[in-house]
Formats: structure tokens, C-alpha cells, sequence
């Protein structure tokens, strides 16, 4: 019982502080899809809620996990390929979360791509932003699309945020994405 708590304390930590680093970061790059999200926290703005498509889209444009690791019980065939049962395997979600035969123009953050139309139009499996799907998926995933929802909703209805200039934030692909360097942002009371 202790283990699984630490887990999700420390595990969570870091995924759903990276999350929202990226997604505050990618609202002060796009301050319309800010604006949109405030004025959806004010009023009813129809039947599409933009909060889930920008943590969608944060966690697919910054391959937040880039990677999993898995060892088969039983043999596996990949193509012409035979994978021994019992082999390590480093599988790179961050692939298909920036393959540009699903996610045109994958480096472009558009929420737009999770609306209820598009999603129809998505491949079983293109976004598995936590890892892999069903059991092995990662078991706090729940609890950071919650965490960030409550975090997006609360900040953006009480603040804007713009980002200082200069900057260049580049991705670190480690077991979390991280930044290459602190952002900084100014935050103005709305």
C-alpha cells in the first residue's frame, strides 16, 4: 500500500507538473486558445469543452512520455521480424503522437484536433499519451487529466498569462519531457 502512494505521489509529481508547465507554455504561445478557454470558464460556449482538447493536444505536441518499456511473455513477430519472448523492449509513443500521416503539421498545437469530429476520424490507438492501452496504461493517468483540468480552469479564469521574450524552450526527452530551461511568463490579473 505505501509503494502504490509513493508512486502516485512521485509519479504524479513530475508527469502532471510537466504537463502543465507544457500546457501554460503552449497557451502563452497561442493566446487565442487562451482567450477561448477563458471565455468557456465564463459562459457555456455550446456543446465542445476546450479544456480537455488542450490538455489533449499539450500531452501529444510535448510526448510528455516518450517512452515505455514492456517484456513480452511470449514470443512476437514484427514483419520479418521474430522478437524472443522475454526481450526488453523500449517502445517510442512519441512517434505516433508526431506522425505526420495522423497529426498533419504534428509540431503545430492546435486543440481543434480533439473536437468530437476529428476524434471519429482517428486510427484505434494514435493517441496513448500515458502508454499503452488498457491495463498497462499508466495507472495515475486519471488523476493528472484531473489535476490539470482544476489547475487549467482555476489559473486562466483568474489570470492571463504571456510568455517573456527571448526565450527557446526546447523539449528533453527523459522518462518525463521536460524543458530545456525555466519559462518564464508574466501573469496579469484579469
Amino acid at each position: 500500500m505505501c509503494d502504490n502512494i509513493m508512486s502516485f505521489l512521485i509519479g504524479g509529481f513530475h508527469t502532471t507538473g510537466n504537463m502543465m508547465t507544457w500546457c501554460l507554455y503552449y497557451l502563452t504561445k497561442h493566446p487565442e486558445v487562451q482567450e477561448k478557454v477563458y471565455e468557456e470558464l465564463i459562459e457555456v460556449l455550446g456543446d465542445e469543452d476546450i479544456k480537455p482538447q488542450v490538455i489533449d493536444e499539450t500531452l501529444r505536441v510535448s510526448v510528455l512520455a516518450p517512452w515505455g518499456a514492456r517484456i513480452h511473455e511470449f514470443d512476437l513477430q514484427v514483419g520479418e521480424y521474430i522478437i524472443p519472448k522475454e526481450t526488453p523492449m523500449l517502445l517510442p509513443f512519441g512517434v505516433v503522437l508526431q506522425d505526420p500521416n495522423l497529426w498533419p503539421e504534428p509540431q503545430r498545437f492546435d486543440p481543434d484536433r480533439f473536437n468530437s469530429d476529428n476524434l471519429k476520424k482517428l486510427p484505434n490507438l494514435s493517441y496513448q499519451p500515458f502508454g499503452f492501452a488498457g491495463k498497462r496504461k499508466c495507472p495515475g493517468w486519471r488523476l493528472s487529466i484531473a489535476e490539470g483540468l482544476v489547475f487549467l480552469s482555476v489559473l486562466v479564469k483568474r489570470f492571463k498569462f504571456h510568455l517573456v521574450e527571448g526565450q527557446h524552450v526546447k523539449p528533453v526527452y527523459r522518462l518525463v519531457t521536460s524543458p530545456s530551461e525555466e519559462i518564464w511568463v508574466t501573469v496579469t490579473k484579469r
